[in-house]
């Protein structure tokens, strides 16, 4: 769980998301949901946001003023639809603290459009054929990931994800 959460942060926020690879949805089987968005939450706590020149910042500003408007419309629409603000970063112009949502549901805006922002949407899964069916269900899948103890496994779930590649464990 640890290490999955220490990767999805990574993944979700590095270059604030604004990369074509960055997570877009985190989904997480229901038998480590609870346990994967504390552990998440407490490493997204420690990532500093602000000056991109400063080494010890992670999350640095957005491209613009009109991303953040359209990153924060659908934060709020997607709350209005039943998602919780499991952190509420504060938002200074172009500047976004880490976002992070559960309760999120696959047909909410935040889960079905390509944020290119410091949004975390957490979906819960009842189990891996959900988790794969859920990852499926999207118009958009350059890259996925997958995380497990099992590597075999990881690989044999990867199989099944309709994407243009796929890291599994990392």
């Amino acid at each position: 769980i640890e290490a999955a959460a220490r990767a999805a942060a990574f993944g979700k926020f590095l270059h604030q998301g604004q990369i074509c690879m960055a997570l877009n949805r985190i989904i997480v089987v229901e038998a480590v949901y609870d346990e994967f968005v504390e552990a998440f939450t407490e490493v997204v706590r420690g990532l500093k946001t602000g000056d991109p020149s400063d080494p010890e910042t992670f999350v640095g500003p957005l491209i613009n003023t009109d991303q953040v408007d359209k990153i924060i419309a659908a934060v709020d629409e997607s709350v209005l639809t039943g998602a919780m603000l499991h952190r509420n970063g504060k938002v200074q112009d172009c500047l976004m603290e880490p976002i992070i949502l559960s309760n999120v549901t696959n047909d909410m805006p935040i889960a079905q459009n390509e944020i290119f922002g410091p949004v975390a949407p957490i979906i819960k899964a009842e189990d891996e054929a959900e988790a794969v069916h859920i990852a499926n269900d999207s118009p958009y899948g350059l890259s996925g990931s997958v995380f497990t103890e099992d590597l075999y496994r990881g690989v044999e779930v990867a199989k099944k994800v309709k994407t243009g590649m796929i890291h599994v464990n990392d």
